[in-house]
């Protein structure tokens, strides 16, 4: 069945996510906020529109969305240049969607306090938690949304012209140097939201997270002799144990992670997109 499928925020992950959507035949709205950008889309197929958070939300200026079938929410806690809660706005986007709708929010694993040592889906969040807008924001969508709704927990998102090790090459004391790593691929995010899609998987609760996690100190120093840079070096000062669980996307959801995140060849990225 083709869909009808709008992706608030087609940047770095939506842009190809859109694409990889288009090319399974379903009919793509994705926004951006730069003018420049709408030929861009429109180029790839993709129904494109100018929005963001810091216009009025309301059935007006969002009824783009009223005879769609999934909303991806795929814009993160801050917009640069711009302050704003961001939890209430994510709500007031949910508060205008036709009842038919279902919404996949792309939120992230740091909900996760990092006090804990494996943190599944099975978490409940404590008030503590209750101060992050990203947290809120989850709580906000269920409330509205209920079994429409499926949460996707990114961990730290990497792959072609993005990876951490750009900005920790040749820093020293760098912290945590043996707390573990939580990454996943691009293309494996991508993954992800595509079968939550094809097996319409509502009402859930998902991690986002490739299972292996070496250390950090391991994995950066391994990447940066990859990419032929200065070698960060790490203190082991840490009480962060944090492992993210991918237990339950490859139990219930069958999804197999086929980008490893230590395989340094399989991030597409080149040594001259780290200097950019």
């Amino acid at each position: 069945m083709k869909l009808k499928i709008a992706i608030l925020g087609c940047g770095w992950l939506g842009l190809p996510l859109a694409i990889s959507l288009l090319k399974k035949g379903n009919t793509i709205i994705g926004t951006t906020t730069s003018p420049q950008k709408l030929p861009q889309l429109e180029e790839v197929g993709i129904v494109s529109k100018l929005w963001s958070f810091s216009q009025d939300i309301n059935e007006d200026s969002l009824s783009f969305l009223d005879d769609i079938d999934i909303l991806v929410l795929n814009i993160p806690p801050r917009e640069k240049g711009i302050f704003f809660q961001y939890s209430q706005e994510i709500m007031k986007v949910c508060a205008t969607l036709a009842q038919r709708t279902k919404v996949i929010f792309i939120s992230t694993t740091s909900v996760y306090p990092d006090t804990l040592e494996i943190a599944t889906e099975e978490y409940q969040f404590a008030q503590a938690d209750l101060s992050k807008e990203t947290v809120m924001a989850e709580v906000n969508c269920r409330q509205i949304l209920g079994e429409r709704l499926t949460i996707l927990r990114l961990a730290g998102l990497i792959g072609e012209n993005r990876h951490p090790i750009k900005t920790l090459a040749g820093r020293e004391n760098v912290q945590h140097g043996n707390s573990p790593i939580n990454l996943i691929h691009q293309k494996d995010a991508i993954g992800l939201i595509e079968q939550i899609i094809n097996k319409n998987f509502w009402g859930e609760v998902i991690n986002g997270c490739y299972p292996i996690h070496p250390t950090k100190e391991k994995y950066y120093q391994n990447a940066a002799n990859f990419f032929q840079l200065p070698t960060p070096k790490f203190l082991q000062n840490t009480e962060i144990k944090k492992i993210v669980s991918s237990d339950k996307s490859q139990r219930t959801l069958s999804y197999e992670f086929l980008y490893s995140v230590d395989d340094f060849n399989l991030l597409t990225l080149n040594k001259n997109s780290l200097s950019q």
